[in-house]
């Protein structure tokens, strides 16, 4: 899949192609970044319908409790992995919700995939 995400950087922040393509990069990783819509393979993609309902934030940045079928979910799939009887959709399922697994949940975490160390405190 082709993912185009477009910006305009203003003359004053990049003088050289270079300048820009880095000024773009350091935007992209900021995770207070406001930019939300990228174009996938000719399909515009807006993910401002990933906020969170309750504080507007996006999954990144949200601090608020996740829904209580989330937790039960995160459980259920806690007790797959520890019965060592995961399957490979659930692994993709925990993936998803990675965002809702608490800091100090190094099992989960690690099980989605989630590099050490990457987390914000």
């Amino acid at each position: 899949m082709r993912v185009t995400w477009s910006i305009d950087i203003d003359s004053d922040i990049a003088n050289t192609p270079h300048d820009a393509a880095r000024a773009a990069l350091e935007m992209l990783q900021d995770p207070d970044s406001i930019a939300h819509v990228f174009e996938v393979d000719g399909t515009e993609v807006d993910l401002d319908e990933d906020r969170c309902p309750d504080c507007g934030d996006m999954p990144w940045n949200c601090t608020c409790e996740p829904p209580a079928e989330v937790t039960a979910r995160l459980e259920e799939i806690r007790a797959e992995i520890v019965a060592e009887r995961v399957s490979w959709g659930e692994l993709a399922e925990l993936q998803g919700l990675a965002r809702f697994i608490g800091d100090d949940d190094l099992l989960l975490l690690e099980w989605a995939g989630v590099p050490e160390g990457s987390r914000r405190s």
